[in-house]
């Protein structure tokens, strides 16, 4: 039987709105450095050449410093402008087939269990209803 599609209440419509309009402004206030602790905490525990997924990735803030350290990189988040910023500012990464963004719902992941050994989702969690 087909799962229902999931349906963003009107909470999570204002959240979204609020992302695509801040977009192209996030990193302006959203430094990378503030996971790096956490970040290489977490590479330690996974070996080149992983696929790290990272949940409500929004600008793709933190890819640099996984794809930096030898991990590859798949991004999702639900507002397609965070993502547009995220895919300009990772056109090295994308070039050499290193990170790939796209646009999905956290909670309708189009992708076959077990595809990732890792995910990332240091500040997405508290968007989960």
């Amino acid at each position: 039987m087909a799962q229902e599609p999931y349906v963003l209440s009107p909470e999570e419509q204002a959240t979204l709105a609020a992302h695509n309009a801040l977009a192209s402004r996030w990193g302006s206030f959203s430094k990378p450095r503030f996971a790096d602790p956490f970040i290489q905490y977490f590479v330690s525990h996974l070996h080149e050449d992983d696929v790290v997924l990272d949940l409500g990735c929004g600008i793709a803030r933190d890819a640099e410093l996984l794809l930096t350290r030898g991990l590859r990189y798949v991004g999702v988040d639900l507002s397609p402008a965070m993502i547009a910023v995220g895919s300009r500012a990772l056109g090295y990464w994308r070039a050499r087939q290193r990170a790939r963004l796209m646009p999905m719902n956290m909670a309708e992941l189009g992708f076959k269990d077990q595809s990732f050994p890792a995910f990332w989702a240091l500040m997405s969690c508290m968007h989960i209803p």
